[in-house]
């Protein structure tokens, strides 16, 4: 239901229960959204509460909440997403704004990376995987300055199984542009190397 408590407040609360047979999906979502005007100018900004709600799939159910989530014409604020399922858990904290000033962290334990490859599902590839570590991108909703320590585990291509890896990735400021490096986790050994330039969106790589 929706309730007017004054000119700078509403309130909604909503529960939704989906059932995607497509995907396989199912669960049940559950919110409360306030809508204010903050500031001297009045400027519109949601604050979201995110119940704690589950996710079903064929393979694991998800455990999904957040303490809170604000949105304004400026920036994104997170405060302790979790989506986690048994020993995996996925964490986001932090701002999203076009200031550098701003950054947002993305925690992986034990994550499962198959839902972030559909591109590659589409070109004919089967991955599998788990990850370990964080990633921190300053600017998010501008040119994006990253800064990862990411470990891959247990991964194929195809059912066919590939070196463990250790993904870095910085901030070069001089450059104004992310520098990437990829190792052989097992080995230390340099597999690619280059850079991702957000100006022109240009990738650059060099493999060994």
């Amino acid at each position: 239901h929706i309730s007017m408590l004054n000119f700078n407040l509403i309130l909604l609360m909503l529960v939704k229960t989906f059932n995607n047979t497509a995907d396989s999906l199912s669960g049940v979502v559950a919110l409360r959204a306030q809508l204010r005007r903050v500031g001297a100018q009045g400027m519109p900004r949601v604050d979201v509460n995110l119940l704690p709600t589950t996710i079903y799939t064929p393979e694991r159910d998800w455990r999904i909440t957040s303490d809170s989530i604000s949105l304004d014409t400026a920036r994104i604020s997170i405060r302790d997403f979790r989506a986690e399922s048994d020993h995996q858990s996925l964490r986001l904290n932090g701002v999203a704004s076009r200031s550098s000033d701003d950054s947002l962290t993305m925690y992986l334990r034990e994550f499962e990376l198959s839902p972030f490859m559909i591109f590659a599902e589409r070109m004919g590839y089967n991955v599998r995987g788990r990850a370990n570590g964080a990633a921190t991108i300053k600017a998010a909703l501008d040119r994006g300055e990253i800064t990862a320590d990411l470990k891959i585990d247990s991964m194929t291509v195809n059912a066919t199984g590939v070196a463990p890896l250790h993904i870095l990735s910085r901030w070069d400021l001089e450059q104004q542009r992310i520098l990437v490096e990829m190792n052989n986790a097992r080995t230390g050994g340099n597999i690619i190397q280059g850079y991702y330039d957000p100006t022109t969106k240009r990738y650059y790589a060099d493999g060994n």
